[in-house]
């Protein structure tokens, strides 16, 4: 009896057929939401000196300005945006050859030469204004203040060059200190890549159960800051904000694997939340929880979740929306709504202190001169820095790619002895 070597081959991973993952609308809901963020900054003068005063005495800038306030969403909208996208890159990654160096290549190559080059820019910026002192005025004299760049340490520095200067601080180094802004954002983004990284490295086929899992976690995590108000976790993706991504995360998994009737429970599901949320952030105030970390991310979920269940809900109306004309510039905003998130903070700084020294104050002046010009400027730097940097990193879109089983696989061969 001899034995002969003989090659038996695994089947292919087989993962389930899918629809479309394409959402074109998001471009636009994506562009409102920037948008809202450089409306909201381009208000900080309105916060000090005589406009902050006129506010106080004045019923019409109170009720405007109370409005600006609330373009705060703009960033539970990038959240939840983000967890769709990133699922879908993610499900396109998982179906690849080498599923996690791929999703990390184009998430690195997405997110940080852009950032880095704006950095730069914004370091440039505030150098040229930090030369004027009166430019760079300190806020007791109605200024927005300019840091200089040596005024962080090499640990701060660290921390905004790596993006992980929200749980940097954890580790030691000084107070938080984003020398652009924004960036904040972006420091969790980086977290939840992250994160949907490691699921596709050890759970490709169960991908959004793990998904679910860390959602869990971070609810529990959140619930134990609440009892004991000690544990400081602010700056890492479970302190809650990861929540506002896996809304997104969601809705892509319903939109693209469950049947059209699965929508109404999922619909469901969103709505308990949402008012699971606002109950929530109404206790937690009643009870004294003032903390950013405790009493924040309850009105963020909110936000969140009623966006996450708008985009579900309208789905099936993606080509209308898309092909409104009325619409088409916020679109244009949304294609490069990175570079205009990026490049507008130091404007939005350096050209309102420089309208306060050339004596526009006062209410109707901020909201007519001064965030105009700052709105129309930052559209127009972002638009070219889009031109320049930012259309050079984008990748591909991302394709799924169903795997077809073949008769004889070439992958994974395994050798069995068989008997002649």
């Amino acid at each position: 009896m001899t034995a002969v070597l003989e090659n038996q081959s695994r089947p292919l991973a087989v993962y389930p057929q899918i629809r479309s993952t394409r959402y074109p609308s998001l471009d636009i809901w994506r562009g409102a939401a920037c948008l809202m963020i450089v409306i909201l900054h381009s208000t900080f003068a309105a916060y000090v000196g005589d406009v902050a005063f006129e506010r106080l005495h004045h019923p019409l800038a109170a009720r405007l300005l109370s409005l600006i306030d609330q373009m705060w969403i703009g960033i539970p909208l990038f959240f939840v945006i983000s967890g769709y996208c990133i699922s879908a890159t993610a499900d396109s990654s998982r179906r690849k050859a080498h599923p996690t160096s791929h999703y990390f290549k184009r998430r690195i190559r997405r997110i940080f030469p852009p950032y880095w080059i704006a950095l730069a820019v914004t370091v440039a910026l505030y150098g040229i204004a930090t030369r004027f002192p009166a430019l760079a005025g300190d806020p007791s004299q109605h200024f927005q203040y300019i840091p200089k760049a040596n005024t962080l340490s090499s640990m701060q520095w660290f921390g905004n060059i790596t993006l992980t200067e929200t749980w940097r601080i954890h580790l030691g180094g000084g107070p938080l200190d984003a020398y652009l802004t924004p960036a904040w954002t972006l420091c969790y983004e980086e977290q939840f890549y992250a994160v949907c990284g490691l699921l596709i490295l050890f759970m490709p086929r169960r991908f959004f159960s793990g998904a679910l899992g860390v959602s869990i976690l971070t609810a529990i995590v959140f619930a134990l800051t609440v009892v004991f108000r000690g544990l400081h976790i602010k700056g890492f993706f479970f302190d809650g904000k990861w929540l506002m991504f896996a809304a997104g995360v969601l809705v892509y998994y319903v939109l693209n694997y469950l049947p059209p009737r699965a929508r109404l429970s999922c619909a469901l599901f969103l709505g308990i939340a949402l008012v699971s949320a606002k109950i929530l952030s109404k206790q937690l105030l009643f009870h004294g929880y003032n903390t950013d970390t405790v009493l924040d991310d309850p009105y963020a979920w909110y936000a969140a979740f009623i966006f996450a269940l708008v985009i579900l809900l309208l789905r099936p109306a993606d080509g209308w929306i898309c092909n409104s004309r009325l619409l088409w510039p916020i679109a244009i905003c949304g294609r490069m709504c990175y570079s205009l998130y990026l490049i507008h903070w130091p404007l939005c700084k350096i050209i309102g202190n420089l309208l306060l020294l050339a004596g526009v104050r006062g209410f109707v002046p901020e909201l007519t001169i001064t965030a105009p010009i700052i709105i129309a400027v930052s559209i127009l730097a972002g638009w070219t820095f889009h031109l320049l940097v930012e259309r050079h990193f984008l990748n591909p879109p991302a394709t799924l790619v169903q795997p077809i089983r073949r008769p004889e696989p070439i992958a994974e061969p395994q050798l069995s002895a068989v008997a002649v």
